[in-house]
């Protein structure tokens, strides 16, 4: 028998909680599928008159590693909750977090959801290069580095350039660099943001560097999702449990 969801609500309205009850139990009927993959599920629901939109990392949900790490961190759905709440308390634009919810099994997170509201906007395009590099350069100066950082997930919205699909880091360690690295990545991007850096801050050591870095963790993340690394992987596990069972 499943354990019940913990359910944890920022918004107390009958909406939220209406459709946190029907999540914690099955599924609602959606208006919008967005997403609906193995690592993710985003999607649309009405629930009384309000668009309310649903978010389930099915990947890190399922990761043996990732559960294991929700015994310190609570998981990846109180993170991106959390990180929502601080941008929207600082007063950036981004989606609310509206309630999450959490079910457990043995002290770990093997399933969660998180209800948001979402943004109306559109994609930024080259002409909103500025303001883009006004938000990130906002976001660094609070200390935050926000995962990520690809154009696709700045959206132009009446209220200005709003986040989304993000998960903050405050870097205690080589910020500067951590700053940079992202820089870094959303210009490769985002082209037209490269030409608003001065060329002292291109041709800075900082900004070398967090390029670099950011070019070897693609390639190590390339590596990792190779089926020859997991194939490799597999065999040393086997090797490994196989000397354990024979001593």
């Amino acid at each position: 028998m499943k354990s019940a969801f913990q359910v944890v609500l920022y918004d107390r309205s009958p909406e939220v909680a209406a459709l946190a009850e029907v999540l914690s139990v099955g599924e609602p009927e959606y208006e919008v599928v967005y997403k609906d993959n193995r690592h993710s599920f985003v999607a649309s629901a009405i629930s009384g008159e309000r668009r309310l939109f649903v978010k389930v990392p099915r990947g890190r949900d399922r990761r043996t590693g990732e559960r294991v790490m929700t015994l310190f961190h609570g998981g990846e759905t109180i993170r991106y909750a959390q990180s929502m709440q601080t941008l929207h308390e600082l007063g950036f634009v981004t989606p609310r977090p509206l309630a999450y919810g959490l079910r457990k099994r043995l002290g770990v997170v093997v399933e969660s959801f998180l209800i948001y509201e979402g943004l109306d906007g559109r994609v930024a395009s080259n002409d909103d290069a500025p303001n883009v590099a006004r938000v990130i350069n906002r976001l660094h100066d609070h200390g935050y580095v926000r995962r990520d950082a690809i154009r696709r997930n700045f959206l132009i919205t009446d209220k200005g350039v709003g986040l989304i699909d993000f998960r903050l880091s405050k870097p205690r360690l080589f910020k500067a660099y951590k700053f940079g690295l992202e820089q870094d990545q959303v210009v490769s991007s985002f082209p037209a943001i490269g030409a608003l850096l001065t060329k002292d801050y291109r041709d800075s050591l900082i900004y070398k560097i967090g390029s670099w870095g950011r070019r070897r963790r693609k390639e190590v993340s390339r590596i990792r999702r190779s089926k020859y690394f997991k194939f490799a992987l597999s065999l040393i596990v086997i090797y490994l449990i196989a000397g354990d069972l024979a001593d």
